[in-house]
């Protein structure tokens, strides 16, 4: 659709393979913004509402969705233009997210983050049972114990990556 010279991109499938082809002055709305990111819409119009609220505030964030370019009625569009901006500028994958510094050594997503009751030191090879915690001790459930935790039996810190590198070599 067109409207006075500007295109209207209102369905995901009126996208061109060739995603550079759309102009910069094209307007898009919700349904070809989220068909461009790659997620739902529902996701799309979350993100919009909860950047919406955030603007203008010091909780605003550099990755937050820009403004709207114009409303046709009661929806909203973006200028392509805006829309590469945005994509261009966010933060990257995991930006901000993960363990807080210090707190842990090198994080690897798997390393578990329990020690199944009884289980093995990776340290002095002992069995580690319910009983032989101290009281007090984090533990999760009668079954896991929490990581990192001390081993009852060397007082050496057991953490997950410990226990993944002896699961490796194995």
């Amino acid at each position: 659709m067109e409207l006075d010279g500007i295109i209207v991109l209102q369905d995901p499938a009126e996208l061109p393979a060739d995603r550079d082809a759309i102009p910069d002055e094209a307007l898009i709305n919700v349904d070809v913004w989220a068909a461009l990111q790659g997620v739902k819409k529902t996701t799309v119009e979350a993100n919009r509402s909860r950047h919406n609220a955030r603007r203008g505030t010091p909780q605003a964030k550099a990755g937050d969705m820009p403004e709207e370019s114009t409303t046709l009625g009661r929806v909203p569009f973006w200028r392509m233009a805006a829309y590469r901006a945005w994509e261009t500028n966010r933060p990257g994958k995991g930006a901000g997210a993960g363990r807080p510094a210090g707190t842990g050594g090198a994080y690897s997503p798997r390393a578990p983050r329990t020690l199944q009751l009884p289980g093995d030191c990776p340290h002095c090879g002992q069995t580690v049972r319910r009983k032989d915690l101290p009281e007090g001790a984090n533990v999760r459930s009668r079954r896991s114990l929490e990581l990192p935790s001390l081993c009852p039996h060397c007082s050496r810190e057991i953490r997950g990556e410990d226990l993944l590198a002896v699961q490796e070599a194995k």
